[in-house]
């Protein structure tokens, strides 16, 4: 059921567009909107205090669970706990805060505008409970605190496009700004000045006018002295102005097709289905429109972009649409073939164009050439389009230098010098929502999903639907829509008849109605004999090897060749691929392959693909080995993980090792990011694999073996991973000498393992023998050695030496400090381990900052849902139940929790841990009941997770056994206690803390 949720100015709640029954409940609104607005779980007193005046919070409560009793068959989207509410909507709910709050953090300029304009009234604008003054106090603040954000919103857009000098998309801005508050005059001026930049005075004024009449309707006072200074100055503009565009005042508008002034040349007809570049179309305008204000310089705009983007279409609409106020004239010229411009110029200089000269008149080229160039440096506005203009040389030629000429050049070359007065327009494929209708205009009996399933078919290239939509017209519904898709992709889509031209009679642009020609025009401006160009097909085949429209780094185009003479060529060849159109540059950094340009190189190019591949692969496989030594668990990698995920898939396909050594790295990024499931599989592809074709004793075998295991310990099964360690172990002993790194890390796992299972002790020599290598093999400060050091820390704590272990972390800390940084996630895990020890020694004020500061970092790093940041907020909410800090403890350890359970699941062993920790913080606080619920279920988690006997388990049974003796029920605590006294004998030491914890509580609650 598809619900939306309208907290912008009237609230509205409906449900596949009927009003719901919550509506009649104005408490039940203010429930709903309450967790909305606040974004996270609440507890149920702070919810029952808010929306109901009792005399007390026990009597709050009993009205809150009233109310949730009449609206919850209305309120399927509230999540209803015994401790909590919180909105969980389903994936086909839509709220409008939501969607204004995401464009707000937004970095993308579009996203942020639209999400904008649904901002249409303040929030819960006219809602008002009678009997509920917290509540409306609250709402008061949540609404400035919205509006001020909204406001600070289009100040920044204002100034950002004032620097661009958009001023139509300002306007736009601020005129949305005074229609939130048109009592606002900062919102005027910005309106006032964007209007002046863009020609529009007059307009300019008539808001002052406008500004004086609301402030003195509404507030009884006059502008203040900037807004009328501002008014002032303008006022003195008004009589310069002698020469207005009519297009200049609606320029916010897309202008409507017209007529060509007389004598333009324009040898193509409008296309009648033109679609989707509507914003590109009002950019143009913007940019090269005739205006009142001219400098007298030459407004000239490059439209750039592959083949088949529909360029020469763009610049062809814009002549239709606003053409008209160019009263000089509009003049395509053909600069494809630079042996032919001086006649294509020449052509436009007779009596039936510029009239400058008649046939009669007999004059020489360069006379005729002579007299155009003088007539385009004239005021007069003209409208002159060079069209497929790939050099840049011929441009500078015949561009004018100044004069009342407005020029539009469409090129492959998306490279363009900064010194020449052209703005670069670089043209992207068509939008969804605009290839939809665009397919359906050409073939009439496609669905809006079938059309939207082509479209993604052919990369909304607007070559290919044009092919597409025009094949499929022809076809009717003879050709399902399920075949067509089956033969493209049977047809490997390139070689499929519909994109080489068939049932494709009519080209608007006069342009190859053939996708694939399309591209190979591009290559064909290649030089082969040159080692730059020479190197350009091995690129683009190299860059046919990442997924299509997702960004590649340039960096990973630049790889060794055999001929080192050559390598120097290498970024210069990618700039070439970058200036033919064939790739997109995203930033300095990153480029896209648009999918059918990738299937182009695949198939039509004389190159060896597989080769291609493979050397990729190998490539890779350095760069991650190298990159893992910065980064051990891979949490991060050099290249997008979808590119990496595209390139394993396609590498599994070949079965052999180097796909199995890739496919390990991978698996340990998924393992570093928490993503199991998705591991899980292509472990049990790794390991199949390099058994079969490695060998079981291959160094490629014991890494997958390794990977298994840490997947099983991950997941807190730890007895099922410490074979897969013992047998990873057992092939490095065959490989490597008893003192290589290798086997220190081996050693390493085995310790770390060996810490879960228990006893503690039987940890320790994995742990110094490994660190005995690597101070040998590495020196004393190198992370290897660090981590070493880390983890007889994390045992000494383990077993409750916490002086030794503390010195170990202290240690650890200033050399990670000092050598990676203050902010490095290694950094973050020696902060977070001593913040952890010190509350355990009850230091919490030395503590607390240093698990803040690991909190901050995991969290701006790895995400406030990554289990290390879990971990590190479950430990500083415990340090600060420690101090007594319960409110602060509890909202931490509840976020943790939510976010453990939805991210890990309620069986997870970090989940359990956050459980217990939460009962013990609610049997403090005597919210016995609940701490009852909360320890069974840690208990539960633990005893699957951990086993009966682990020490963790025995804890939770001792914090259990505590609750039930403070709830009178001491039969039930002894036998606890008991159980955990029995175990903890049996896997720690006679000084264990939890050991001495249990002794002390038995002989206490025996002697009463």
């Amino acid at each position: 059921m598809a619900t939306t949720i309208k907290l912008l100015g009237t609230l509205e709640i409906s449900e596949n567009g009927t009003p719901s029954k919550l509506l009649q409940s104005d408490k039940g609104c203010a429930l709903l909107s309450y967790l909305i607005i606040t974004g996270h779980a609440q507890p149920r007193e702070v919810i029952a205090d808010l929306l109901f005046e009792s005399s007390s919070t026990a009597h709050s409560l009993k009205n809150l669970r009233s109310l949730l009793s009449r609206i919850r068959p209305d309120a399927q989207f509230l999540q209803i706990t015994r401790s909590t509410l919180a909105f969980q909507p389903s994936p086909d709910t839509f709220v409008d805060l939501a969607a204004l709050r995401v464009a707000l953090a937004s970095s993308e300029l579009a996203v942020k505008i639209d999400g904008l304009q649904r901002y249409n009234g303040d929030l819960l604008a006219s809602f008002y409970l009678f009997d509920a003054p917290r509540f409306n106090e609250w709402l008061a603040v949540a609404r400035e605190k919205l509006r001020i954000e909204v406001i600070a919103a289009h100040r920044e857009l204002c100034l950002l496009y004032t620097e661009r000098q958009a001023w139509s998309d300002g306007i736009k801005i601020a005129r949305h700004w005074i229609a939130i508050d048109d009592l606002d005059e900062e919102a005027y001026r910005w309106l006032m000045q964007l209007l002046a930049a863009n020609g529009q005075v007059s307009a300019a004024l008539k808001q002052y006018k406008r500004c004086r009449q609301r402030l003195e309707q509404e507030l009884g006072i006059e502008p203040d002295s900037v807004t009328m200074a501002l008014a002032e100055q303008l006022s003195q503009q008004v009589p310069r102005e002698s020469f207005v565009v009519e297009a200049i005042a609606e320029a916010e508008v897309l202008s409507l097709p017209g007529a060509l002034p007389a004598h333009s040349y324009l040898p193509f007809h409008r296309n009648a289905i033109f679609t989707g570049r509507s914003a590109d179309l009002m950019k143009l305008a913007e940019m090269l429109l005739p205006t009142a204000n001219a400098d007298g310089l030459t407004k000239a705009v490059v439209i750039t972009g592959m083949g088949g983007l529909g360029k020469t279409q763009l610049a062809v609409e814009y002549a239709y649409r606003y053409g008209r106020y160019y009263s000089g004239g509009v003049y395509w010229l053909n600069f494809a073939k630079a042996e032919s411009i001086d006649e294509e110029i020449a052509a436009i200089g007779g009596e039936r164009r510029l009239g400058l000269f008649s046939e009669t008149d007999r004059l020489p080229l360069a006379k005729k050439l002579d007299l155009i160039k003088q007539a385009w440096q004239e005021p007069t506005p003209r409208l002159l389009i060079f069209d497929n203009c790939e050099a840049v040389d011929l441009a500078a030629t015949w561009l004018p230098i100044s004069g009342g000429c407005s020029v539009i050049l469409t090129s492959r070359l998306n490279r363009w010098p900064k010194a020449m007065p052209i703005t670069h327009i670089p043209l992207l494929t068509l939008p969804r929502e605009a290839s939809i209708p665009f397919l359906q205009q050409l073939a009439d009996h496609l669905t809006a999903e079938e059309a939207d399933r082509i479209a993604h078919e052919v990369g909304d290239l607007p070559l290919a639907l044009h092919l597409a939509g025009s094949f499929l017209a022809q076809q009717d519904a003879e050709v399902s829509i399920e075949t067509y898709l089956a033969q493209l992709r049977e047809a490997r889509l390139l070689q499929h008849e519909s994109l080489q031209g068939k049932h494709a009679r009519y080209s608007p642009t006069g342009h190859e109605m053939n996708v694939a020609r399309t591209f190979a025009v591009s290559m064909e401006q290649l030089d082969l004999s040159n080692p730059v160009d020479s190197l350009v097909p091995m690129l683009l085949s190299r860059a046919a090897c990442f997924v299509p429209n997702e960004p590649i780094p340039l960096s990973l185009l630049d790889f060794p060749l055999f001929d080192d003479a050559r390598d120097e060529f290498i970024q210069e060849g990618v700039a070439r691929l970058l200036s033919l159109g064939l790739l997109g540059r995203m930033d300095a950094a990153t480029a896209v392959i648009h999918p059918l340009i990738a299937l182009f190189a695949h198939n039509n190019l004389d190159v060896d693909t597989s080769a291609s591949q493979q050397a990729l692969e190998k490539d890779l496989l350095a760069r991650i080995s190298a990159h893992k030594s910065q980064d051990v668990d891979l949490i991060t990698l050099p290249l997008s993980p979808t590119h990496l995920r595209f390139i394993v898939d396609q590498a599994l396909l070949r079965e052999d090792c180097t796909a199995v050594s890739l496919t390990n790295l991978f698996v340990a990024h998924l393992l570093g990011i928490w993503h199991f499931e998705d591991a899980r599989h292509y472990i049990e592809r790794s390991l199949t694999l390099a058994a079969r074709i490695c060998g079981a004793e291959s160094l490629v075998t014991a890494v997958a073996h390794i990977n298994h295991g840490n997947l099983l310990f991950k997941l807190g099964d730890y007895k099922q991973a410490e074979p897969h360690y013992e047998r990873a172990l057992a092939i490095y002993s065959t490989l490597f000498e008893p003192d290589h790194l290798e086997i220190a890390r081996m050693l390493n796992y085995m310790g770390t393992v060996r810490v879960k299972i228990g006893p503690y002790e039987s940890a320790r020599p994995f742990f110094e023998q490994a660190l005995a290598i690597r101070q040998k093999s590495l020196g004393s400060d190198h992370p290897e050695t660090m981590s070493s050091l880390n983890n007889l820390g994390v045992l000494n704590n383990y077993m409750g030496n916490h002086a030794e272990a503390r010195r170990y972390f202290e240690q650890v800390l200033a050399i990670r400090e000092r050598t990676m940084g203050a902010d490095h996630l290694l950094t973050a895990i020696s902060l977070n381990n001593l913040g952890d020890l010190l509350n355990r020694m009850g230091d919490w004020e030395a503590g607390r900052p240093l698990l803040e500061r690991a909190l901050t970092i995991r969290t701006a790093q790895l995400g406030e849902e990554h289990p290390l940041t879990l971990a590190c907020e479950t430990n500083l909410g415990e340090l600060l139940r420690g101090s007594h800090e319960f409110d602060r403890a509890q909202s931490h350890l509840r976020h943790a929790l939510t976010l453990a359970e939805s991210k890990l699941g309620d069986s997870h062993l970090l989940t359990g841990r956050i459980l217990n920790s939460l009962g013990v913080l609610l049997t403090d606080i005597d919210r016995l009941q609940e701490a009852e619920s909360t320890f069974k279920r840690a208990l539960a988690i633990r005893e699957t997770t951990r086993g009966d006997a682990h020490p963790d388990t025995s804890y939770t049974r001792i914090c259990l056994g505590e609750l039930y003796e403070k709830m009178g029920q001491r039969a039930t605590a002894v036998a606890l206690y008991q159980r955990a006294l029995k175990d903890l004998e049996q896997s720690v030491k006679p000084s264990h803390a939890g050991l001495k914890r249990v002794r002390t509580n038995l002989q206490r609650i025996q002697q009463v």
